[in-house]
């Protein structure tokens, strides 16, 4: 029987030396250049496997021959090979998923695939214990207060269990979590075969062994057994209870340390926030290598790799200092696999417009997809469904094309030219692409095993119609981070497939899937990582704690150790409850309990601290990315009290991390000096080239002809420029878009468009009606409201057919409310007319009363030439009206109304304030406009009427009467005429190059501006 020592020390790099001392004084033999040790060392990692050859390059050690070297990880090579062929990680899930299918009842039968990740992490941790059915139901029987469902779980999970080990050997596989379990049974059951693979060697040494979980107690009780073997050795930081109840003996290599123990610097940082802190370590760093020190003797630990790897990566790049780590990219954030994850996701959400789009503008699919086009329609009309995408695009193609006949024919077609279309060849190339994709994507509407959609899926990639795996390899040149990255989880994604396929064949349900339901699967199944280490190989260590276990640096900076983070909290079970666990351990089952695991995250935390022989930094974030406070880890607390050390709070005031670069490189600081000395000319004020105005002379002199005299302009256009001149110029000039998906609701503009026409279509059979102006009178009630609710079923039908009108199952709630707004406006105005009427104490009796007799009354190029400018404009009046009032002198006189939904939509948010600072154009521009329309007569009034909320808004009431007949309003006159110079001001502005972001002190900004992310206003813009 081998004799078993254990050795422990506080110093890592003390027991590796210990351990590998026949590697680093290697003793010649007769013939052997490179003398191999005598026996097989064993050790946790490959990190400690390239510090052991470091060690012996600094010696001068030329290396050795067939050196007898496993990590953990490859230890089962070493042992006699089972007959059984390891079963695959997605094999597993898919086996898994088969027992609980057929052993599960009340519990796990309704949906057993949702409990098969957590049933194989169980089942892992009971065969790496070596924990067999029966040896479970013995335990789970010594716990007699288990309620009715515990126990009916437990017998499920018991069956499942016994069902996947049988299902296992009947395939002729084995599970490897149980590798050293195997192994342990291979090496009493075959010693010779044992003696065989260790080459003659009759020792192991083993290093950093600190788990028990996995088999380890029963591969060491075999070991100890083994004729093979005459001597173990196993190294470890503390004589772990399990290991010492093995040892024959223990030795302390900390007591032969010979002489004393150097003297390591401490420093305890707290820093405000992730970045600052990894900034301040990165500064730190960059100090030691100007000292001298080499980059592989340094250490920038975590205990998880995200989110501090990249973290800390970006930031000793930003100060050049060269550094090694090996970075975790989970599959599904891969940008290719991420795209084609998307083409099941935008399949499961229903083709709508945003997945669509995104398949379009991929640089992973040539699918042929038009993004303009599919945004054109998709903005305008919620459309799901590859049959209705196709039927709006083959209704589109006509349409533009018969616009751009129009327009041809006659270019001043207004009706045309406010319909906006893309070119008729564009939509037409549109439908041709989108037709052949869809002749291939619709394959994802139909519901199918999951075995067919794998089988779909191979097809798929292994075809390449829209060149996804071409298209790997054809990303820019500079990018070659991508490109690896890509390629390398695109092969993992290739072999997962295979062997998932291959499972789901053998093992898989029938039961059908849909697109949402497979998708889900396949996220799911792609929730590892892609690990790839950075280019450079001899840099600064970036590590994650496992890898740092055991090693040993000169300087070592533990990041990230607050007490949320370090150390890990165990990750909890939907199955086993910690109460459970620790009932199963009482009954001699070999669990883990929350105990243990906390036990191995502080003798973790004891390792990495005990790795650094020179310096040790700790620090932590004092609070986290969403502003949450944090506290520092126990470890920094226990080491501050029993160091003296005292905690440096680096301030939040500082912005600025001392060292660190605030650019990346010169070009960008040259942009930044630049950028600061134009925020302080338009911090100065007035009109410069950094405040709107266009100084280029190109532009100016198209502008000049854009603008020019020729240019026939809206009210609506110039109110617009009112109210900021570079939302006019993003809107009109840069034919910019403010897009929202349609809401499942009734969009506010479409909303007002359906009032509108319902509105018109009221007065114009009104106006049959009654013969003339119609002016309502209370007397019109039981017509009117009837009327009404027709006028609305009649504009929601001829909308339908262009406009997203809200989701179909919200039609009748759509109607209902339109019908409600209309009845509630029509009756405030027959209320206001009687106002009008016979109440002599409110204004709109003294106005001139006026009917109305017309709707979408057009005008087209009326000219207002002041001050030497001339303008020239057209558009529509919401209502037109003529006078009716019996008082005399109403018959010449007219009156326009333009409607808006609410007060917000009307100039300055219905402030009076607007007036004076010239952004109430629209109304003066139609009084202006109807005394061109109709020649000879006066304006009575103009104004503008709020729907929801029924009331007049900004009323310019020309004419009035008083005790002595109509007279006209001096006042209103003079805001008339002041109105119509703010007009002329305007223009000569715009037509000067002046685009500011400038809005009127009245005046806030529209949320439907499209150059709201651009916006330059001081402070940002500005809401209600």
């Amino acid at each position: 029987m081998p004799h078993l020592s254990l050795y422990t020390g506080r110093d890592p790099r003390r027991l590796l030396e210990h351990a590998a001392s026949g590697f680093l004084e290697p003793r010649p033999r007769a013939g052997e250049a490179f003398p191999s040790p005598d026996y097989w060392l064993i050790l946790r990692q490959g990190g400690l496997r390239d510090d052991l050859l470091a060690l012996a390059a600094e010696r001068g050690v030329p290396g050795w021959f067939d050196p007898p070297i496993r990590v953990f990880a490859e230890l089962p090579k070493l042992l006699p090979e089972p007959h059984a062929r390891a079963i695959g990680d997605y094999e597993r899930v898919v086996l898994v998923a088969r027992a609980l299918r057929e052993c599960g009842g009340r519990v796990f039968r309704p949906d057993p695939d949702a409990y098969s990740d957590a049933a194989d992490r169980w089942f892992g941790e009971l065969l790496g214990a070596g924990i067999t059915p029966a040896a479970l139901l013995q335990a789970q029987g010594a716990g007699n207060h288990a309620d009715a469902f515990t126990r009916a779980r437990d017998a499920e999970l018991l069956q499942a269990y016994g069902r996947y080990l049988h299902l296992l050997d009947a395939a002729g596989l084995r599970d490897p979590r149980a590798r050293l379990v195997d192994g342990a049974a291979a090496i009493t059951a075959a010693p010779h075969d044992f003696a065989t693979r260790l080459g003659g060697r009759r020792e192991l040494r083993i290093v950093g062994l600190s788990d028990p979980r996995g088999g380890w107690p029963q591969l060491l009780a075999a070991l100890r057994d083994s004729p093979a073997l005459d001597r173990i050795a196993v190294y470890a930081s503390e004589p772990l209870p399990f290991l010492d109840a093995l040892a024959d003996e223990t030795t302390s290599l900390d007591e032969a340390q010979d002489g004393p123990r150097p003297e390591r610097a401490l420093a305890l940082l707290s820093a405000p926030d992730l970045p600052r802190e990894v900034e301040e370590i990165a500064g730190r760093v960059r100090a030691l290598l100007a000292a001298g020190t080499a980059p592989r003797r340094i250490a920038v630990v975590a205990r998880s790799a995200r989110p501090y790897t990249d973290q800390v990566l970006r930031a000793l790049t930003a100060l050049g200092v060269p550094a090694t780590a090996r970075r975790r990219h989970a599959y599904a954030e891969v940008p290719a696999v991420r795209a084609l994850l998307a083409l099941f996701r935008v399949a499961a959400e229903g083709w709508e417009r945003a997945g669509l789009v995104e398949l379009a503008e991929s640089p992973y699919f040539r699918a042929r997809l038009d993004a303009v086009v599919l945004d054109h329609i998709g903005y305008r009309r919620r459309i799901a469904g590859l049959a209705a995408w196709r039927q709006e695009l083959a209704a589109r193609a006509p349409r533009a094309a018969d616009r751009e006949r129009r327009l041809a024919e006659d270019p001043d077609d207004a009706e045309a030219a406010r319909e906006y279309l893309p070119p008729a060849a564009r939509v037409s190339e549109a439908l041709a692409g989108f037709t052949a994709f869809a002749q291939l994507a619709a394959d994802l509407d139909r519901p199918r095993p999951l075995a067919a959609w794998l089988d779909w899926l191979d097809t798929f990639l292994e075809g390449d119609a829209w060149q996804l795996e071409r298209a790997l390899y054809q990303l820019p040149a500079d990018r070659y981070d991508v490109i690896r990255l890509d390629t390398t989880a695109w092969r993992a994604v290739r072999e997962i497939l295979a062997e998932w396929r291959a499972a789901e064949g053998r093992w898989g349900s029938d039961a059908p899937l849909d697109a949402r339901a497979f998708h889900a699967r396949l996220r799911a199944l792609l929730s590892g990582d892609a690990a790839l280490f950075t280019p450079v190989r001899r840099g600064v260590q970036v590590l994650e704690g496992l890898a740092a276990a055991f090693r040993s640096f000169d300087h070592v900076f533990l990041v990230g150790m607050d007490s949320g983070s370090a150390p890990r909290r165990m990750p909890q079970s939907p199955l086993i409850e910690e109460a459970e666990r620790a009932g199963l351990r009482a009954a001699g089952l070999a669990i883990d309990t929350r105990e243990d695991w906390d036990a191995r995250e502080q003798e973790l935390l004891r390792n990495l601290v005990l790795g650094a022989r020179t310096s040790l930094t700790i620090s932590f974030a004092r609070y986290d990315e969403g502003g949450a406070e944090q506290l520092p880890a126990e470890l920094m607390e226990e080491l501050q009290e029993s160091c003296g050390v005292l905690l440096q709070e680096l301030p939040s005031g500082r912005a600025f991390t001392p060292g660190a670069p605030l650019v990346p490189d010169g070009e960008t600081a040259e942009n930044a000096e630049r950028a600061a000395h134009i925020e302080r000319a338009r911090g100065g004020g007035g009109v410069t080239a950094y405040n709107g105005l266009i100084e280029a002379e190109g532009v100016r002199e198209q502008l000049a002809v854009m603008l020019g005299d020729t240019k026939v302009w809206s009210p609506t256009q110039i109110e617009e420029y009112a109210k900021c001149p570079w939302a006019y110029f993003a809107t009109r000039l840069l034919r910019l878009e403010q897009r929202d998906d349609p809401e499942l609701e009734l969009d506010p503009r479409t909303r007002g468009s359906i009032l509108h026409d319902a509105l018109r279509r009221f007065y114009q059979a009104a106006g049959k009606r009654v013969g003339g102006p119609v002016f309502l009178r209370a007397a019109d009630l039981p017509w009117a409201l009837p009327l009404a609710e027709w006028a609305i079923g009649e504009a929601l039908q001829d909308a339908e057919q262009e406009l997203w009108i809200g989701h179909p199952a919200l039609r009748a709630q759509t109607g209902d409310e339109l019908t409600r707004l209309l009845v509630r406006y029509v009756e405030w105005e027959i209320a206001d007319n009687e106002d009008a009427c016979t109440n002599a104490r409110k204004n709109v009796f003294r106005w001139v009363r006026t009917g109305v007799i017309d709707h979408e009354r057009s005008f087209d190029d009326v000219v207002l030439e002041r001050d030497g400018e001339r303008v020239r404009f057209r558009g529509f009046i919401d209502r037109v009206e003529r006078g009716v009032d019996e008082r005399g002198g109403a018959a010449e006189l007219y009156a326009a109304v333009d409607y808006k939904t609410s007060i917000y939509a009307t100039p300055a948010a219905g402030k009076k304030q607007g007036w004076d600072d010239g952004v109430v154009l629209q109304v003066p521009l139609y009084a202006y406009a109807l005394t061109q329309l109709y020649p000879g007569s006066g304006t009575a009034r103009v104004e503008y009427r709020t729907l929801r909320d029924p009331q007049r808004v900004h009323v310019l009431p020309l004419y009035r009467y008083d005790r002595v007949g109509r007279v006209e309003d001096g006042e209103q006159r003079m805001a008339y005429e002041q109105a119509l110079d703010a007009v002329i001001a305007h223009v000569r502005a715009a037509r000067a190059g002046y685009f500011g972001a400038a809005p009127p002190a009245s005046c806030n900004c529209t949320a439907w501006c499209p150059g709201r992310d651009l916006c330059r206003v001081p402070g940002g813009p500005r809401e209600r």
